[in-house]
């Protein structure tokens, strides 16, 4: 039985250990100027987004300009078409 008890000791002390270096990254991220990653608007990830997208290159040197209309009704036609089965079941 008492090796049973160390096991649970040693659980319980690897179990601060981690609880106590999740609260001291958050306290660095805390420190850090600007916004941790946890934190960023939406705002944000989607200028992020679209300073992504306009580095991305056409496949075989294609020359297509960077057009979110298309994108946005290309997207929606894929999840359209991904749901219309997915509701059948």
């Amino acid at each position: 039985m008492e090796a049973v008890a160390a096991v649970g000791f040693a659980s319980s002390i690897l179990t601060f250990i981690d609880f106590t270096c999740h609260v001291l990254e958050i306290g660095s991220q805390i420190r850090r100027p600007g916004l941790p990653a946890s934190q960023l608007t939406l705002e944000q990830v989607s200028k992020q987004i679209k300073e992504h997208a306009k580095l991305v290159k056409p496949p075989d040197g294609e020359q297509r300009p960077f057009n979110e209309g298309d994108q946005v009704r290309n997207a929606s036609n894929h999840s359209y078409n991904i749901l219309i089965p997915l509701g059948s079941w």
